[in-house]
């Protein structure tokens, strides 16, 4: 009957109104109200992870069912390859991998100790660097040695090879960064400007300054282990200091009760094992830690970087004002500042380090 009306269905699971025309046809219909998202023939795909795939299908609702779980996601993008320590023994040693047509890690070569880029050496301004190992370290002192509470227990650590400044930075070094924007300068002491002082360590620097330098470098802070190792040598060494066992003497540091601070170069005999100047004397060091003075309890084994943030952050070393008796145990010896704390930027300088392997794919 002309007039009347019905609902019709359209699209995905849809219904529209239709209406008898006066030739009693039904009018074709408009507005389709209520669809779907799909047709209840229809499926669909997705790519998920690096080489996977997940799949849907449409119900006989119109609506699409959730992503079916993802099938060969892969673990790596097709052709690329890394360094990385899992699967090494001992801990810390590291081995390159590449990543096949299957998105699978495929084994390159055998774990290794040894640094995988190359150090900077033949520098000016005593900015060159010394390739540290991989492989394991004695982390702190035996209760009953010369030692402080935050420096128990002693602990094996293991640590991927990597590169670490063999000298402290010079003033020299730092007012280049100055100069290039990148730093900002010390706290004024009369040293600083004066190129009679070029070759002496930069100290009375902030961590920020320390961090922004290193950064300027290519670079970042060593953490507390790695300054440790670098100081201290490889296990089965746990030389108190880095010549040895022998407490500090004129010799060996550069400190108050003998000349002062002084050039960087200036104790070879105080050397650490790999050949690094002034663990110990001169300025201490910022490291790239924050502290916490019973983090040994629970430290990692593997590459720790310290605990948390815990508002205070290690410094390593010994400062030319520091007591000489803290030269007993200076491999072991640490520190925590509060960062406004600026009466302590006299005598912390900077050191910096960087990795010896391609982290990350390539």
């Amino acid at each position: 009957q002309a007039g009347t009306t019905k609902e019709v269905p359209c699209g995905k699971c849809g219904t529209a109104t239709v209406m008898c025309t006066a030739d009693l046809v039904w009018e074709f219909p408009t507005d389709c109200q209520g669809e779907g998202s799909c047709f209840p023939w229809e499926s669909d795909q997705s790519d998920c992870g690096f080489c996977g795939t997940m799949n849907r299908s449409c119900t006989a609702t119109c609506e699409w069912e959730d992503w079916s779980e993802c099938e060969n996601p892969g673990e790596c993008s097709s052709g690329t390859s890394e360094w990385t320590t899992e699967d090494c023994t001992p801990l810390g040693y590291i081995r390159e991998r590449s990543c096949d047509s299957a998105c699978m890690w495929v084994d390159g070569q055998d774990c290794t100790d040894q640094c995988q880029l190359q150090p900077n050496t033949g520098t000016v301004d005593f900015r060159d660097e010394v390739c540290i190992p991989a492989g394991p370290f004695y982390m702190g002192a035996i209760e009953g040695e010369e030692s402080y509470e935050n420096e128990l227990p002693r602990h094996t650590v293991y640590l991927s090879p990597y590169f670490i400044d063999i000298y402290p930075v010079t003033n020299r070094a730092y007012r280049e960064c100055v100069t290039d924007g990148a730093c900002t300068p010390p706290q004024s002491y009369p040293e600083y400007e004066d190129a009679l002082f070029d070759t002496y360590p930069v100290h009375y620097v902030s961590r920020v300054q320390a961090l922004a330098y290193c950064q300027w470098e290519g670079k970042t802070l060593p953490t507390e282990a790695q300054w440790e190792k670098a100081a201290r040598g490889p296990a089965p060494s746990g030389f108190l200091n880095p010549w040895g066992d022998t407490a500090g003497n004129c010799t060996l540091i550069a400190h108050n009760t003998c000349s002062g601070m002084e050039p960087v170069n200036a104790h070879p005999t105080g050397i650490s094992p790999y050949g690094v100047y002034d663990m110990i004397g001169n300025a201490s060091e910022w490291v790239l830690d924050n502290y916490q003075w019973d983090y040994y309890l629970n430290s990692p084994e593997l590459d720790p970087t310290g605990p948390g943030q815990t508002g205070d952050f290690s410094c390593r070393g010994i400062t030319y004002y520091s007591l000489f008796s803290y030269a007993e145990h200076g491999n072991t010896y640490r520190d925590g500042w509060v960062p406004s704390d600026i009466d302590h930027y006299n005598g912390v300088g900077i050191r910096c380090s960087r990795t010896a392997f391609e982290r990350g794919s390539k």
